[in-house]
């Protein structure tokens, strides 16, 4: 993403799903999907929601490994986080909200949706393990409109 070459207006969508956490640019890879996209295209993306990048220390559990509480630290510092997933020493770049949206409308984007999607009742029956993320949102999902 980060080198992304494309030519202007050559796309009606673009799509990033769990990615842009990654990249230390946010706003560089912004301005190329704004280029790259045609007038009325839609970026539409997904990321670790910040509630989780700002103090990855995951979830404070008991003797019984039952979740207690989700630690919020160091929100408003932005930058670079090391942690574990699945293996030491993973990068991601964690980001406000705020950053987010906002560094969206600078560029040029129409906001078009903010979602903190949640699993279905459904999803919860079936597997209540993920009653943890009723708790805490996992993910940040942003539509935007050029």
């Amino acid at each position: 993403m980060e080198d992304l070459q494309s030519e202007d207006a050559a796309f009606d969508l673009v799509v990033s799903s769990m990615a842009l956490h990654y990249v230390d640019d946010y706003a560089a890879v912004v301005r190329k999907v704004f280029a790259a996209l045609r007038p009325g295209g839609r970026f539409v993306f997904s990321v670790e929601h910040p509630v989780c990048t700002a103090h990855p220390a995951g979830w404070v559990r008991n003797a019984q490994g039952e979740a207690l509480y989700w630690p919020l630290d160091d929100y408003q510092r932005q930058g670079r986080r090391s942690t574990a997933w699945f293996v030491d020493g993973v990068v991601k770049f964690h980001r406000t909200v705020e950053h987010y949206v906002n560094t969206l409308i600078e560029r040029g984007f129409r906001l078009e949706h903010l979602g903190e999607p949640r699993p279905l009742p459904a999803c919860l029956a079936e597997r209540p393990a993920l009653q943890e993320t009723m708790r805490r949102p996992p993910v940040l999902l942003l539509a935007a409109c050029r």
